[in-house]
């Protein structure tokens, strides 16, 4: 069996175990190649950074704004779920199902997450 261990990431050592005779060899780091300094790549276009207008083109959100979008969100997230409590608690009095407590929760967070997948841009 023949096992190489890189060690200090220059370094290879080698176990060489043959029956009962173990043999353990240090190799010489193996030579890494050089660039080509002639060669230069094309930088990606997705990669080159963008001016500093089109960074800038939006202005930051103004409190109301920011508090408009808060409000928003949490009366979202009430509705969502309280829906899915009434959902599950319809559920549970109307079949045998018995469903345990938070079910109702994840079913609400479901749904807004759905809602804001289909309709990412809505102002309510």
């Amino acid at each position: 069996m023949r096992t190489r261990y890189n060690y200090l990431g220059a370094t290879t050592i080698e176990v060489v175990i043959d029956g009962e005779s173990v043999e353990v060899n240090m190799l010489p780091p193996e030579p890494v190649p050089t660039p080509n300094p002639a060669y230069t790549p094309a930088p990606d276009p997705a990669l080159v950074a963008a001016p500093l207008e089109m960074c800038a083109a939006a202005p930051a959100p103004t409190p109301r704004q920011r508090t408009s979008k808060g409000v928003i969100r949490a009366v979202w997230t009430a509705v969502f779920s309280f829906g899915g409590e009434a959902l599950v608690y319809g559920l549970n009095n109307l079949t045998a199902l018995n469903l345990p407590p938070g079910v109702g929760l994840a079913v609400g967070a479901v749904g807004y997450g759905t809602k804001a997948a289909i309709f990412p841009n809505t102002k309510l």
